[in-house]
């Protein structure tokens, strides 16, 4: 009876972790849209946006998935979450700054340049999310092995 609850329990902090990080990771993108990223000063705009917003969404999953089997399954969801938000940011971003002055001759090369700048900044920010989860479960179980 007490591992039907603790399957349970598991499929419960599966179904939650991921939402859970991606709310993280949407406050923590527009506390950074506050301000444009020249604003910020490139490295300190790069912090926010690949380091402390990414660590975030990991530890809030990582920690929502705490009793999950695998590392890997904790950083998928993680990575996933991450990308997601960075993608939401990015698309916005890019929406919001890109639309008014693009013109009619090269749009298909700036629409190409958005779309590979949106998929390569969501893969950075959702594996650094996915590493910083898998992370936190790797070390909660080890202490419970302890």
């Amino acid at each position: 009876m007490t591992a039907l609850k603790a399957n349970r329990q598991a499929q419960a902090n599966r179904r939650t972790g991921g939402g859970r990080g991606l709310l993280v990771g949407v406050i923590g993108y527009l506390c950074v849209s506050l301000q444009q990223p020249l604003g910020w000063t490139i490295p300190v705009w790069g912090f926010f946006a690949f380091l402390l917003v990414p660590c975030l969404v990991g530890i809030a999953v990582g920690r929502s998935q705490k009793t999950a089997r695998t590392t890997a399954r904790a950083f998928w969801t993680a990575a996933k979450s991450g990308g997601t938000a960075m993608g939401l940011y990015t698309a916005v971003h890019l929406l919001l700054i890109g639309g008014p002055h693009s013109d009619g001759a090269n749009s298909g090369q700036e629409f190409l340049a958005g779309l590979l700048t949106l998929f390569a900044f969501s893969l950075i920010a959702g594996f650094a999310a996915g590493a910083v989860s898998a992370a936190v479960v790797g070390v909660g179980a080890k202490e419970r092995q302890s």
